[in-house]
C-alpha cells in the first residue's frame, strides 16, 4: 500500500511491500528492509536498513506524536487513495471562503461527525461513508464552521453528492 506521511514538516511518499522475507518499504525508489516487533500497545521496535528504532506511539488514529528513540515528533500518514479520493471529492486547499465538501464515490452514509455551526480544525473527520464494504472517512482541509449539512446519515449518495458547506 501507498502512504504520504508528513514528519514535522516534511513530507514524503513511501509504500509497504510484502515480500518472502517479511516486510520492506520503498521510498523514492529504494527499498529498505522492515522488521517490526510489538513490545507492548503503542511500543513497537522497527528494525530499518539495519538500524534499530524504538517507537512510541501517541496519536489518534492516523496522526499524532511518535517518540522515536526518545525523539518527539509530529506525524501525520494518509493512503495515498484516499488522499487522491478527497482531493476529486472537491475539497480544496484554499483557506477563505465557503468550501463545498462532496461525496468522493458512491455509498451509504454511516455517521456525520458533525453539526451545523461547529468549528473543525483541518483534517478533522466530517463525514463516514461506506462504499464496497469499506469506511472512508472524509475530512476537512482546512480549519473552518459548518454552516449546513446536506445528507442524513443512513442516506445513499452519489458520486460528487453534496455533503456539506464548510465556511
Amino acid at each position: 500500500m501507498k502512504y504520504s506521511a508528513t514528519v514535522d514538516d516534511h513530507r514524503f511518499e513511501f509504500e509497504l511491500l510484502k515480500n518472502d522475507n517479511g516486510y520492506s518499504v520503498r521510498v523514492q525508489d529504494r527499498e529498505y528492509p522492515m522488521e517490526i516487533a510489538e513490545r507492548a500497545p503503542g511500543n513497537v521496535i522497527l528494525r530499518l536498513n539495519g538500524k534499530v528504532y524504538e517507537i512510541l506511539m501517541k496519536r489518534h488514529q492516523s496522526e499524532g506524536e511518535l517518540l522515536i528513540n526518545g525523539k518527539s515528533c509530529q506525524v501525520h500518514v494518509e493512503d495515498l487513495r484516499l488522499l487522491q479520493l478527497r482531493r476529486l471529492s472537491g475539497a480544496g486547499t484554499d483557506d477563505s471562503g465557503p468550501l463545498q465538501i462532496k461525496a468522493p464515490m458512491p455509498g451509504l452514509v454511516l455517521k456525520i461527525l458533525v453539526q451545523e455551526g461547529q468549528r473543525v480544525a483541518r483534517r478533522d473527520g466530517l463525514v463516514i461513508i461506506e462504499a464496497m464494504k469499506m469506511e472512508n472517512e472524509i475530512r476537512a482541509e482546512r480549519d473552518g464552521v459548518v454552516k449546513r449539512i446536506e445528507v442524513k446519515e443512513g442516506q445513499a449518495v452519489d458520486k460528487n453528492q453534496l455533503l456539506l458547506h464548510l465556511e
